[in-house]
């Protein structure tokens, strides 16, 4: 699983995550942002990563988020 900050993010945030998916397209990304905005969170998911999470989510939301996309579900 790789972990990643839509602020660290180039282009905007979603050129990365495509590259990261084609470099490791079986390796599930899981999106952090300081945004809250599940509007912003599906935008992520269409390209690529598997969750979706607030920087401000808790330890058990975190867990929660792993565990889904570990499994092969989305997140968000």
């Amino acid at each position: 699983m790789r972990f990643t900050c839509v602020k660290l993010m180039r282009g905007g945030g979603l050129e990365l995550l495509r590259d990261m998916r084609n470099l490791a397209p079986t390796s599930p990304v899981l999106v952090f942002s300081g945004r809250n905005e599940t509007e912003y969170g599906r935008r992520v998911l269409a390209a690529g990563a598997m969750g979706f999470l607030s920087k401000l989510s808790t330890p058990t939301q975190i867990e929660t988020a792993m565990r889904r996309v570990l499994s092969g579900h989305k997140h968000i």
